[in-house]
């Protein structure tokens, strides 16, 4: 019988790889911009914030590609960033519209009931009498003239 004596072998675990700390940036700011994304009237705001995972994800898969990085959480980023991307617009295209409509609302009625917001200077009709006695003065706000007696 052969004895064999085998030192005791340590039990390989796997080794963690390490990950990207742009990438978790980047999941982060798209799970922000996802959820004001479904705010009414302020979801438009994460297109600016959906920027940031777009950007980074981006930046990270460029980086993950010489680098055999992990490139997991930079495309979950890319991805919930870009649905909250298309969320905001269109959530920016509604409100645009309804913004237009209200306006051309607006204009219309105006032409319709003969309202003009322009700053006008008030119009006076002076009318003299031969002798210069009494002056009647009409303004756009009053039909009715005042009558002031001469000097």
């Amino acid at each position: 019988m052969e004895n064999y004596n085998y030192p005791p072998q340590q039990p390989q675990y796997p080794q963690p790889q390490p990950t990207s700390v742009l990438g978790i940036i980047s999941l982060v700011f798209a799970i922000v911009a996802l959820v004001v994304s479904f705010i009414p009237c302020f979801g438009y705001f994460a297109i600016f914030i959906a920027l940031i995972p777009i950007i980074s994800s981006i930046i990270v898969l460029v980086q993950a590609k010489r680098t055999r990085e992990p490139k997991g959480l930079a495309i979950a980023g890319l991805a919930i960033g870009g649905v909250a991307l298309m969320i905001g617009l269109f959530w920016g295209s509604l409100l645009g519209g309804i913004g237009s409509q209200i306006q051309n609302d607006i204009r219309i009625n105006q032409d319709r009931y003969g309202i003009n917001d322009s700053l006008e200077e008030p119009y006076y009709y002076e009318e003299e009498e031969s002798n210069g006695e009494n002056v009647e003065i009409f303004t756009e706000e009053s039909d009715q003239g005042e009558v002031k007696t001469g000097e």
